[in-house]
């Protein structure tokens, strides 16, 4: 029998069991040598399971935090960029949510945003692209974070996505316009 959910696990808890699951992945991947992590890399781009853009964020993003005339006076994380009035909005976790593993493996893994997407133009009833652009993407990327941090939603509510996150989003699936928060 399907048991009915009590609650959920509180952000401090579920960040935590990140914290130390993320803990035990950057163990492991220090036992491996150069050639295992090329070996590694090349089978998780060709496989699908990462992007050239996720990499290439997550090299050029892992040293830096913002600081200075670069952070924003209401961010805490370190990794928001100026946004909108009503998109100021930070994710307010050490280190940066975008940072974790299971940002990267839930809203960053391509395989899953392209279903994610494809099934959104089915529902619609849009064509079938061949190669998802990065604006869906994008917007799927959006949409499992969503259902991720704030289980569902429903029909009409809207939350604006933490700074942060859409920039995660913007630097691994770039396009040329942003259509920013929409209000329902």
């Amino acid at each position: 029998p399907i048991r009915p959910r009590t609650s959920s696990p509180s952000n401090e808890t579920r960040l935590a069991a990140e914290a130390e699951r993320e803990k035990g992945f950057l163990d492991f991947v220090k036992t491996l040598n150069e050639e295992q992590l090329r070996k590694t890399l090349e089978g998780l781009l060709c496989r699908g399971q990462a992007s050239v853009g996720t990499i290439q964020s997550i090299l050029d993003n892992t040293p830096v935090m913002l600081s200075g005339d670069n952070r924003q006076e209401w961010c805490s994380c370190g990794r928001c960029h100026e946004e909108t009035e009503k998109e100021q909005k930070c994710c307010k976790t050490m280190p940066c949510i975008t940072t974790t593993t299971q940002f990267a493996g839930t809203c960053l893994h391509l395989n899953t945003l392209e279903a994610s997407a494809r099934e959104s133009l089915d529902y619609f009833g849009e064509p079938q692209p061949v190669v998802v652009p990065n604006n869906l993407l994008r917007k799927a990327g959006y949409r499992t974070y969503m259902c991720w941090r704030y289980n569902h939603l429903g029909k009409g509510n809207r939350k604006v996505a933490p700074s942060c996150v859409a920039w995660a989003l913007r630097t691994a699936f770039p396009s040329s316009t942003y259509m920013g928060h929409r209000s329902a």
